[in-house]
């Protein structure tokens, strides 16, 4: 079963062709008016079909998008009255009020982009703008206007994805009403608006709908949606793997704890909205345990505990920043803070002009643009990781205070003992603290992330992260219990590795631990996920000879083309 915790946003490299006759306001009025959307978001069925069969029907939504196989197409249509979707989904979804704000805020997100790249088409242009420049701009712009699409079902025939809630992204091709002129390549994205799992009365999409959980679901997805929307195909570059599954608490990757982190953090923003999850009317509801208990941390505690229990250890640099629930919390409080002047907005204009593919890195490239916010930021992030990010010293002195307040609650120790501990650890922070303020680096603990890939005689795979990796996940990996063991006591005592993995690995538990991984039929080998991959052909469009695309690191290059 694929839980809420589950819920994935998987991108799909697909092209969408917007039927020629739906041109200009027409366009926007034919998506529109055939399902009069509500709140800014259109139902839609998805028809598998086979690309050679020509669209005739009357309820054809005017979209039609390929997986690349021309076996493989999908039409999007009206969905058929009478469904649940349309008689039930749509007027929830209309009359809430978390699904109309984070739908406006999408319109905002995608209104900044079209200044930032009007703005980057201005300076890489001389202040003058090409007649393709204008047709972009053009694209984007009625892109802002565009419902969101809520599909019935998952596109395509995709064996490693579970029919569960989830959103993806296409690139997308607007043939322009210019004549000879071309097109625009823009990214779009739609959402899988289904049930968890519908075996499940609490997680099918009417118990959803009952609970109220469904919109948390939504969020999420269009979090994920907004994400996209602003890294353009760069958000294909993030790497999200990392665990072999991920949830709110669980140690996963860099790039998987900050885009899902990311779309987390709006579950955290609009779940005090949802009236229905106490604990008094929750159990009436067939609300799920996890889902009671998955709100209240990303707005305290933040899963930053080594052993996911408040017990005084901190998971270290790298395993915080892997972890989605940590950077959702981070998220929430940035996205929430009062000190901030319009923190959204902020966040978006990062993504879409510094394309970070990571957590720390967005954070690097939020100080560069927004230097006004450093104080708030920098206390922001090094609170919720207790200043473990910056210094290898901060994780002992915390657990020093937390187990010394607790002996004194306990009445175990005398309160002076749990006074001095506090006074010691404050003291450090705010050292640090004003460090970070003169420069010093606030990710100087977080270590590299050294991969190893192992594999079996069968063909499987598992990666691990031996900068992260828990006794637990090395255990799973192939390592004997007191070898796993030995790893993990080497990195805390380090700090964290560096260098070859495997090497590293193998000077820890030596020959003896070596053999006994390989008897099981396993081998390993360092694995480098950041090798720069090709562009996906789907990205690319030839028109009269020439190839034209709308992606931000190419945006320089196509300004600068001549008809």
């Amino acid at each position: 079963m694929r839980s809420i915790i589950r819920i994935a946003s998987i991108t799909i490299i697909s092209i969408l062709l917007i039927n020629s006759s739906l041109q200009g306001k027409t366009l926007q009025t034919s998506l529109a008016d055939k399902n009069t959307p509500a709140g800014g978001f259109i139902m839609a069925d998805v028809e598998q079909c086979s690309q050679q069969i020509p669209v005739t029907s009357p309820d054809y939504l005017g979209v039609k998008f390929c997986s690349g196989n021309p076996n493989d197409a999908v039409l999007l249509s009206n969905p058929y009255s009478g469904s649940l979707h349309v008689e039930k989904m749509a007027p929830y979804l209309a009359g809430n009020k978390a699904i109309q704000d984070i739908l406006a805020l999408r319109k905002k997100a995608r209104t900044i982009k079209l200044q930032t790249v009007r703005e980057q088409f201005l300076k890489y242009s001389k202040g003058k703008l090409n007649p393709s420049q204008n047709k972009i701009l053009d694209f984007l712009s009625r892109q802002v206007e565009m419902p969101l699409m809520l599909l019935n079902a998952m596109p395509f025939h995709c064996s490693d994805v579970f029919n569960t809630p989830c959103s993806f992204q296409m690139a997308a091709y607007f043939q322009p009403d210019y004549g000879n002129d071309i097109g625009a390549w823009a990214d779009t994205t739609f959402v899988c608006a289904l049930g968890i799992d519908n075996n499940d009365p609490g997680l099918s999409l009417e118990g959803e709908m009952k609970s109220g959980i469904l919109e948390l679901i939504i969020c999420h997805e269009i979090g994920h949606c907004i994400q996209m929307d602003m890294m353009d195909n760069a958000f294909n570059k993030i790497e999200n793997i990392g665990a072999d599954s991920h949830s709110t608490q669980t140690i996963s990757g860099l790039g998987t704890g900050y885009t899902e982190g990311w779309a987390e953090a709006f579950e955290a923003v609009y779940g005090p909205m949802n009236s229905k999850l106490n604990p008094q009317t929750a159990p009436s509801l067939l609300v799920p345990d996890f889902v009671m208990n998955r709100q209240d941390p990303l707005r305290r505690d933040r899963y930053v505990w080594e052993k996911n229990k408040k017990n005084g250890v901190v998971k270290n640099g790298l395993q915080l920043l892997s972890t989605e629930g940590v950077v959702a919390g981070i998220f929430y409080d940035i996205l929430t803070s009062q000190a901030i002047t319009a923190p959204f907005e902020k966040c978006v204009t990062v993504m879409v002009k510094a394309k970070s593919r990571s957590f720390d890195k967005f954070i690097c490239n939020y100080l560069k643009l927004f230097p006004e916010d450093k104080k708030v930021i920098t206390r922001i992030l090094l609170e919720n990781t207790f200043y473990v990010t910056m210094s290898c010293e901060a994780a002992p002195k915390y657990k020093n205070m937390y187990l010394s307040r607790q002996a004194f609650f306990e009445k175990k120790a005398p309160q002076k003992e749990f006074e001095k501990a506090r006074q010691e650890f404050n003291t450090f922070k705010e050292n640090l603290f004003q460090q970070a303020m003169s420069g010093a680096d606030i990710f100087a603990n977080v270590g590299p992330s050294l991969w190893i890939k192992g594999t079996n005689t069968d063909g499987g795979e598992c990666l691990r992260n031996l900068n992260t990796a828990t006794e637990m996940m090395l255990t799973g990996f192939g390592l004997e219990p007191a070898d796993a063991a030995k790893v993990v006591a080497a990195r805390e005592a380090k700090g964290f590795f560096t260098g070859n993995p495997v090497e590293i690995l193998s000077s820890i538990i030596g020959d003896t631990g070596m053999k006994a991984f390989q008897a099981k039929g396993l081998a390993m080998a360092a694995h480098d996920p950041y090798k720069p991959a090709p562009e996906p052909a789907a990205y690319v469009i030839n028109c009269k000879g020439q190839t034209y695309r709308l992606s931000q690191q190419d945006l320089q290059k196509f300004s600068k083309q001549k008809k």
